[in-house]
């Protein structure tokens, strides 16, 4: 061990030692790749090295002086403390969670508890296994399934439609043992596209917030009122209200009011007069009500067999019925 101390020496030990034992693990609900999200993300999982630091030259992980140089240092100190890059964290990883960006650590299969040990894995690179916030998905507005299932999240966890203008949210798989955090229950859920059961971690009030990961990552989901779709999305000053525009009947006032592609239509038309007075107009014409007026026609009364005023007699008051 020329030129290296043995506190070092330790070090890089059991640096390798989670590295290795990281290779044969496996994980709680199905592998899923936990890449995505994850802050400037090292080519060297063992290192401190932040790549989106240039000016961070410090490369190595210096034990404290005064710890006892035959104790091994504990990688796992850093596990859940508040981060921003990689290089503040022993693992070299600082990802999402519900808090915020915190620090990881290194799994072999258990993670403490409200934690999930989860693979990721570096291009060219073995697997790495993680231990990752189980809730870091826990209400995030949602699309797609696959947007529950990254960092931390199972092929259990659900986009769950919380119907109407709430729009879809992202439900945690809780089945066995595992808890739902306060202010939630674990409840069981018939999948509308599968017909599957899931047992999920569903909010007490039947509405969903946004977490510090949401926000982070502007997370959207789809909302509608009847027919007509909008947008929701996680800012820095929590969820937006459903963009879509108020359903109702199709009145006349050039707007598709119902949504379905089509303006002003199916408002008919009205009939009216008599005889020659007669006419129909439609109800609706560029946006405009119409009214219908029965007189429009008429004239002098005449000898000519015809009720040419329009009130339903014909050739009155001009005498016999040849008109004299």
């Amino acid at each position: 061990m020329k030129g290296m101390s043995r506190s070092t020496f330790v070090l890089a030990h059991v640096l390798v030692f989670a590295f290795m034992g990281s290779l044969g693990c496996g994980s709680d609900g199905g592998e899923t790749n936990v890449d995505a999200g994850l802050s400037d993300v090292p080519t060297d999982p063992g290192s401190s090295t932040d790549p989106g630091s240039p000016g961070d030259t410090d490369t190595t992980v210096v034990p404290d002086a005064s710890a006892d140089a035959d104790a091994a240092p504990d990688v796992q100190t850093s596990l859940g403390n508040p981060c921003e890059t990689n290089s503040e964290c022993l693992s070299g990883f600082c990802v999402p969670s519900s808090e915020g960006k915190v620090c990881t650590t290194f799994c072999i299969d258990d993670c403490p508890d409200g934690w999930t040990c989860r693979p990721f894995e570096l291009p060219g690179q073995d697997i790495t296994y993680l231990c990752l916030d189980q809730n870091t998905n826990l209400c995030r507005p949602c699309t797609t399934h696959n947007e529950c299932r990254v960092l931390g999240g199972t092929d259990e966890d659900r986009c769950v439609d919380f119907q109407g203008t709430e729009g879809s949210f992202c439900a945690v798989n809780c089945e066995g043992d595992l808890d739902c955090p306060e202010g939630y229950t674990c409840e069981g859920t018939l999948d509308a596209d599968s017909g599957q059961s899931f047992t999920l971690c569903l909010p007490d009030s039947g509405t969903c917030t946004c977490n510090a990961a949401a926000i982070a990552d502007a997370a959207q989901t789809d909302c509608y009122d009847g027919d007509c779709e909008g947008v929701r999305a996680c800012t820095d000053t929590g969820l937006s209200a459903c963009s879509a525009q108020v359903w109702s009947d199709e009145i006349c006032d050039d707007h598709d009011n119902n949504c379905n592609g089509i303006v002003d239509e199916e408002l008919g038309s009205t009939t009216c007069g008599l005889g020659p007075c007669e006419t129909t107009v439609e109800n609706c014409v560029d946006g405009v009500e119409q009214s219908c007026q029965p007189l429009d026609e008429a004239s002098d009364e005449s000898c000519d067999g015809i009720d040419n005023d329009c009130d339903g007699t014909i050739d009155e008051e001009l005498g016999s019925t040849t008109c004299g």
